[in-house]
């Protein structure tokens, strides 16, 4: 069994031995949770230094001295440490050889946070996932934004599993560790979210979809209805078909100016880079964020979420892939939205300048048994502090 390292990438250690790291230290920042330049960021790094904004905060007796962080979460860090003690050192400053003979143990009690696992698709692709929760816990699978990745829920893992919910994000095709898949449509990607169902023993459960994966979220309902108890759109497109011409999308006008695969993603890196690292650059990113938005940057925990880094992992072309399913081409067209038989509550910020209100009201009008909830001090990302409130309240009725 090896160790879990993306969630060992939330665990910082805030004070170093007496006689400096250990010569054969783990380097765990690995490509797929940090990119490379940002080593110099982390605990393991000799010239680190611990951000003014991290806070100290004292631990238990037997702790040898030693501060650990959780996400941004002083209360919960100690709560870690103090349950976890030294496994949790060990695996982050101990040798190699040391760190894997209590990667068992690791496990163990790190599995109760966050899992990551990578299953192949019955068409022979890799799909990964990760599951923040324990299986007493209402499972609610997660479709992340574009760009996005199976971590985003991270930000709302804590508020949820106070509520008894287990968060479940799936990387599509293309971000983070999951294989591209040319030519998908939004329906294709069902099988995807069903095959990482089945392999977690979950037959029934609720779907969160963010922003563009506001749209896979309904898709599940639409093709599986016996399956899906419940869907939560928050921030999310409409049918882009309807869009077009009364609520576009202005930063993905280029991409949509055509369908050709090799134009798309040629505009795709002039923007973004490969990497993902021009992604906030240009004068007009300030205008695509509402206050509330960008109030968020200024929070180093939401700006330097390892999440932000995933999503590009392999490259740009999961998102590529994303803005020709869901162009005014094919919009919705891949699946029935008459279909969709459960609850539907479709959340939104009134101050969204990424997708339009306009959107939030389309679906809300098109989607049988849709309930609207617009909250005029949000944005398109400080929305999300809104779904675990909204997945609570659906998950009472």
């Amino acid at each position: 069994m090896g160790l879990n390292w993306p969630l060992l990438c939330y665990f910082n250690q805030l004070h170093r031995d007496r006689d400096g790291p250990c010569p054969e230290q783990i380097n765990i920042m690995t490509r797929t949770e940090a990119n490379p330049r940002d080593l110099k960021k982390h605990p393991t790094h000799p010239n680190w230094t611990m951000p003014k904004s991290w806070g100290v905060w004292e631990l238990p007796e037997g702790s040898n001295g030693k501060r650990y962080r959780y996400g941004n979460n002083p209360a919960k860090g100690a709560e870690l440490t103090e349950k976890f003690g030294r496994a949790t050192r060990l695996a982050l400053y101990t040798t190699r050889h040391h760190a894997k003979a209590h990667a068992a143990e690791l496990n163990e009690v790190l599995g109760e946070i966050m899992t990551t696992g990578q299953i192949q698709s019955t068409d022979g692709r890799s799909i990964c996932y990760a599951d923040y929760g324990g299986e007493t816990d209402a499972p609610v699978l997660w479709c992340h934004g574009a760009p996005g990745s199976r971590l985003e829920p991270q930000a709302e893992e804590s508020a949820a599993r106070s509520a008894g919910i287990r968060l479940i994000g799936i990387d599509r095709p293309g971000y983070g560790a999951s294989d591209p898949h040319n030519g998908r449509s939004i329906a294709d990607w069902v099988s995807d979210a069903l095959e990482v169902a089945d392999q977690l023993n979950i037959a029934k459960f609720h779907i969160v979809g963010v922003s563009t994966g506001g749209a896979y979220a309904l898709a599940t309902a639409s093709i599986a209805p016996d399956r899906v108890l419940g869907v939560l759109v928050c921030c999310g497109m409409t049918d882009m078909r309807w869009g077009e011409t009364n609520a576009m999308l202005t930063a993905s006008a280029r991409v949509w100016e055509t369908q050709d695969r090799e134009h798309i993603t040629a505009v795709v890196i002039e923007d973004f880079g490969e990497d993902g690292s021009k992604m906030m650059e240009g004068d007009d990113t300030a205008e695509l964020l509402a206050p509330p938005d960008l109030a968020l940057f200024a929070d180093p925990a939401f700006a330097n979420n390892p999440a932000n880094n995933e999503p590009f992992a392999n490259g740009v072309m999961g998102y590529v892939d994303d803005r020709i399913a869901d162009g005014p081409t094919f919009g919705w067209s891949s699946f029935e939205i008459g279909r969709v038989n459960c609850p539907v509550r479709v959340i939104h910020g009134e101050q969204d300048r990424i997708v339009p209100i306009a959107h939030a009201h389309h679906t809300a009008e098109i989607v049988p048994n849709a309930m609207l909830q617009t909250y005029p001090q949000h944005g398109h990302l400080s929305v999300t502090a809104e779904i675990v409130p909204n997945l609570k309240s659906m998950l009472a009725k």
